[in-house]
C-alpha cells in the first residue's frame, strides 16, 4: 500500500505502478474509495493493517479509530539474528538493496554516484542480473538471506535512491534491524516522519552536492552512541510486535 498513493491516490495510475505492483495499485484505489466513503457517510469501514506503522499512518490520514483497523500479523526478517555467509567484499562500503526498476531510481543514482570524487565503495544486492562497469561498484545478484545478513551487518550504511515514495518500506525496516544509518532520496516521504529523522540523511537525486553532504554527515551517525535505530524495528516490525498486535489489542 504505497504511502505516496495514500497521500495522492492518482499516483498509482499516473506513474503506472500497476506494471510492477498490481496489488499496490488496487489497494490504493481501495483506500481511496473506502476512506472517502467512510469520511463522508461517517460509516464504519475497515482497513487491513500489517503493523503498528500502518496503524498510525491510517489513523493520521483518515482520522480512524482502532475499531476501524483490522490487524493481521506481518513482520520483516530480523537480519541481526540471521547467520552470515561471508563474502569477498571491500572492508568498507555502502549498500543498496533492491530491484532495478524505474521507481527504485537506481539508474539515476548511479549517474550521480559516478560523478562523485570519492574512493567509497558501493555494493548493490539485487534480484536482477546487474553488471555496470565501475571500479568502485560491486554487484551481488540473487543473494540468499545469509548473504544479505552479511552485507547489511558489515556495511557502513544503506542508500535508498527511490525515485518516488516507498510503499511498504522493506529495505528501511531491514536496515533498522541491524542498526545501520540510511541515506535516502528526499522523494521518499517516510523520511519526514519524526520517528525516523534521527536515523536517516536525505539527498536529492538531481543534486551531487546534497549527496556529498549526506556522505560527509554519515560518520556522525555511525559514531553516535545514542544511535538506536534497531529499537524502531523491535517496536513496530519484529515478530514479537506482530503477535502483540494480534493478541493484546
Amino acid at each position: 500500500e504505497c504511502t505516496k498513493c495514500l497521500d495522492n491516490k492518482i499516483f498509482s495510475i499516473k506513474y503506472s505502478c500497476y506494471k510492477n505492483r498490481v496489488l499496490s495499485a488496487m489497494s490504493s484505489l481501495h483506500y481511496l474509495i473506502i476512506g472517502k466513503i467512510s469520511i463522508f457517510t461517517q460509516s464504519n469501514f475497515y482497513f487491513f493493517s500489517p503493523n503498528y506503522f500502518f496503524d498510525r499512518l491510517i489513523k493520521d490520514l483518515y482520522g480512524l479509530e482502532d475499531a476501524n483497523i483490522v490487524k493481521f500479523p506481518n513482520y520483516v526478517k530480523d537480519f541481526q539474528l540471521i547467520p552470515e555467509e561471508k563474502l569477498n567484499l571491500p572492508t568498507e562500503y555502502l549498500l543498496i538493496v533492491g530491484r532495478n526498476s524505474n521507481e527504485k531510481g537506481l539508474d539515476k543514482f548511479l549517474e550521480l554516484w559516478k560523478s562523485l570524487d570519492t574512493d567509497l565503495k558501493l555494493v548493490i544486492a539485487s534480484p536482477d542480473n546487474l553488471s555496470i562497469g565501475s571500479k568502485n561498484i560491486f554487484y551481488l545478484n540473487n543473494t540468499s538471506d545469509e548473504q544479505l545478513a552479511y552485507v547489511y551487518k558489515n556495511s557502513k550504511g544503506v542508500i535508498i535512491p527511490s525515485n518516488w515514495v516507498e510503499g511498504f518500506p522493506r529495505v528501511i525496516i531491514e536496515t533498522s534491524s541491524v542498526n545501520k544509518p540510511i541515506i535516502m532520496s528526499d522523494k521518499i516521504a517516510i523520511s519526514q516522519l519524526d520517528s525516523l529523522k534521527e536515523y536517516v540523511l536525505t539527498f536529492n537525486l538531481e543534486s551531487k552536492e546534497t549527496l556529498e553532504k549526506a556522505l560527509e554527515e554519515l560518520d556522525n551517525k555511525i559514531n553516535d552512541s545514542q544511535f538506536q535505530f534497531r529499537n524502531w524495528y523491535i517496536e513496530d516490525f519484529s515478530k514479537v510486535a506482530s503477535l502483540d498486535r494480534m493478541f493484546n489489542e
